[in-house]
């Protein structure tokens, strides 16, 4: 079985991004290949705001 960002469909790895800023928030377990955190879609931070987070990946 293999992760797959579940937007785009690129690879996706057990690995926090390497592009990640600490100012955004505790950084996603998952990444693209990479180092990109996974694709974003509209979701509620660790502050409890509303924007847009990283998905998260798919198993095929």
């Amino acid at each position: 079985m293999s992760a797959v960002c579940s937007e785009c469909g690129e690879p996706a790895v057990q690995s926090r991004p390497s592009t990640w800023v600490s100012a955004w928030g505790p950084a996603p377990s998952w990444s693209h290949h990479d180092g990109d955190p996974l694709c974003n879609i509209p979701g509620t931070n660790h502050l409890g705001e509303s924007t847009y987070v990283p998905c998260e990946p798919e198993f095929v």
